[in-house]
């Protein structure tokens, strides 16, 4: 199976949603990619930079690949919103605490190395956390839906992370083929997608 290298070009397959503890993911990759964190300005419904107290832009994994048996999170993009079938191809977008359990895994996979077409990307859902404005944590660590559910309840606003033990696994060669072929296919926009319809964590 060949490597993969990073990918700057944007790609709009249905987002993985990390919504409910006891749900898992699980992804044979096609590519990835490092961007700009971005938000929506509610004075100005336009989407801008999120910046780091340095100044600098925060930054996002975004990785795209073909859903395996086993994923019960929805996908969901525009009109689009139902837990994807195998073979679907979604993107999984990992910011944050997220992006911190991306690059511990990536530290150990292969020793380091490159990832190759249908590598795995998996998770189950454990544990939440909620976040203030400033990316700094927000009261203790959820391990129950209904923790979860009690604080949207009383703020509906309110930005929860759900996390798992994220892990890189080598991938078999049957997806890595499937990964491959995507991998080399121009990749359309789902029609009623949104460019920016995307969950923070």
């Amino acid at each position: 199976m060949s490597a993969i290298h990073e990918d700057t070009r944007a790609q709009l397959p249905p987002i993985i949603k990390r919504e409910k503890l006891g749900d898992r993911y699980k992804i044979a990759i096609v590519k990835y990619e490092a961007r700009d964190k971005r938000k929506k300005d509610d004075a100005t419904g336009e989407y801008v930079t999120v910046l780091k107290a340095n100044g600098r832009p925060k930054q996002e994994m975004v990785v795209t690949g073909l859903v395996m048996p086993g994923t019960t999170c929805r996908a969901g993009l525009g009109d689009y919103n139902q837990v994807p079938e195998p073979g679907d191809l979604v993107r999984i977008i990992l910011g944050g605490g997220a992006f911190g359990h991306w690059i511990d895994a990536r530290k150990t996979h292969r020793n380091g190395g490159p990832l190759h077409h249908g590598d795995i990307i998996k998770d189950s859902l454990t544990f939440a956390q909620e976040w203030t404005m400033d990316s700094g944590k927000k009261g203790p660590e959820m391990t129950s839906q209904e923790q979860v559910d009690a604080v949207y309840r009383e703020r509906p606003r309110a930005s929860i992370g759900i996390y798992g033990k994220l892990q890189l696994v080598e991938g078999e060669p049957e997806w890595g083929a499937r990964c491959e072929a995507a991998a080399s296919t121009p990749i359309p926009e789902p029609a009623g997608a949104a460019h920016d319809d995307e969950e923070p964590f």
